[in-house]
């Protein structure tokens, strides 16, 4: 899998890993690509740097997705159109948790949920324990500048199997 951001310059739209820091208020979407088909969530900082579901089995229309599935080779951007996510505020560092999965997750149950809202107490259990479970080993995360399109290579840790999910983090630093 690759993944880069897109971000609102006064240029127009660039291209960038996500390892540079972002400018509060400053409006990006996500680019995934992977090698076989499966299902995307993004759980990242809401408001009140609060974990917020972005994108499950039942994106919001506002997203421009109408399905978290992503065919193989393709570019799923994530929101799409002419939607963008603006970085917040809160604090230095705004985490998205990336989680692929070839079939779709049943649990967490958040995962099947409308998307767009904060999670409760009792749902961030269930991504911490999802993280207990798939992201003991974290894949590796390879910055990359091919042809000046910077991108980030994931590598599965050593061990998946096919059929578990790959779950990893996506920092975005503010400055």
């Amino acid at each position: 899998m690759r993944y880069y951001l897109e971000v609102e310059t006064d240029g127009g739209p660039a291209r960038v890993s996500g390892g540079e820091p972002l400018a509060a208020g400053q409006q990006f979407k996500f680019h995934f690509i992977s090698r076989e088909s499966g299902y995307l969530y993004i759980v990242g900082s809401g408001e009140g740097n609060v974990p917020t579901a972005f994108l499950t089995a039942q994106p919001v229309a506002a997203s421009g997705v109408t399905t978290n599935r992503m065919e193989a080779g393709a570019d799923y951007s994530f929101p799409a159109g002419d939607n963008r996510i603006e970085l917040g505020s809160y604090g230095t560092i705004n985490t998205y948790t990336i989680i692929f999965s070839p079939a779709p997750l049943r649990q967490p149950a958040f995962l099947t949920s409308p998307a767009n809202r904060q999670l409760t107490d009792d749902e961030q259990r269930g991504l911490a324990d999802l993280w207990e479970r798939y992201g003991k080993q974290a894949p590796d995360l390879i910055p990359e500048t091919a042809g000046n399109q910077p991108s980030v290579a994931v590598f599965p840790p050593a061990g998946r199997t096919g059929n578990q999910p790959l779950i990893f983090e996506i920092s975005i630093k503010r400055r």
